[in-house]
């Protein structure tokens, strides 16, 4: 297993990381550069404990499928995070590596997720928009719930995923939107709580041009 060796600036700014023992081989900035949209490295199974606690200089994260261990508080205080882009099954144990008063406006679940569980980002509050991979089978409980700025929900999953009646709780889908795979719009339209948003509509046709799904390894 490989896993990730830091450097950081005075301000526990990330100026550098490696795979460890393989010297710098995914450096992505010069030293002194601050990484602001941190990508792990695909062959990269394990963060460590603290790894990038308060680098609070860092704007998006993308975590890959091969990740399978993340320590405790791996990504605590970094109060710039506003889009994580997550390719691996999540539950509420995200809240070991990540604060639960988390700053994310934007989380992208990639197409190597079947399972969301439960409460894994309810109280997140800054949450704004979700694109939801088309491989996921199932959300939990609560496990959007109390995004009250919530305005948009992409959903690319043909088959209307088992989604508990809690899942966007007080997060008041009936002032969002809601983009599902055109030929399941009707689907959704039948299923709770999907049917409680403002409105449903085609991803092809609707969607707007920003919200094009990121490719994840």
């Amino acid at each position: 297993m490989f896993g990730l060796a830091v450097r950081k600036d005075g301000l526990n700014n990330v100026i550098q990381y490696s795979e460890r023992d393989t010297a710098f081989r995914y450096q992505r900035k010069a030293v002194g550069e601050i990484i602001k949209d941190l990508v792990i490295p695909n062959d990269v199974n394990t963060i460590s404990a603290y790894c990038f606690t308060g680098c609070s200089e860092l704007n998006s994260l993308t975590i890959p499928h091969n990740v399978t261990s993340i320590g405790e508080n791996a990504f605590a205080d970094c109060t710039g995070l506003s889009k994580l882009s997550i390719n691996i099954n999540v539950d509420n144990s995200i809240r070991k590596w990540l604060n639960v008063n988390s700053t994310i406006k934007e989380i992208i679940i990639g197409d190597e997720v079947t399972t969301i569980g439960d409460h894994a980002f309810g109280g997140w509050n800054k949450i704004e928009k979700i694109d939801i991979g088309q491989s996921v089978k199932s959300i939990g409980e609560r496990a959007f719930a109390g995004s009250d700025n919530l305005s948009e929900v992409i959903c690319r999953a043909v088959t209307v995923p088992e989604t508990n009646k809690s899942t966007f709780e007080n997060s008041y889908p009936d002032y969002a939107f809601l983009y599902v795979p055109e030929a399941s719009i009707d689907k959704y339209k039948a299923t709770a709580p999907w049917n409680t948003f403002k409105t449903i509509s085609g991803i092809k046709d609707n969607v707007p041009e920003d919200a094009e799904k990121c490719e994840m390894s």
